[in-house]
């Protein structure tokens, strides 16, 4: 039920944001469903078969990122980008 419930929501935020460079689900909930994710519950969510929307839904990327340090390498980034300023 959680994974329906994510892949819902990541569409309904695709929509809105119209983001065609896809959606990025990230935290430790999802790293920690690594196992059951490969099921297809969240993709088939998220595009929403037999939907007036499953065409366009279907053209954005879906990726799940499993890294737990996703956070902290991306304030380094950041950090370095101020720095070189």
């Amino acid at each position: 039920m959680f994974l329906e419930i994510l892949g819902t929501e990541a569409a309904n935020l695709a929509l809105k944001a119209l983001a065609s460079g896809g959606v990025y689900i990230a935290g430790g909930i999802p790293a920690r469903l690594k196992s059951i994710l490969e099921d297809g519950t969240l993709l088939n969510s998220f595009v929403r078969e037999k939907s007036r929307t499953t065409f366009l839904l279907s053209t954005f990327p879906l990726v799940v990122i499993l890294n737990p340090s996703v956070g902290l390498i991306g304030s380094k980034a950041f950090a370095r980008r101020l720095c070189q300023k």
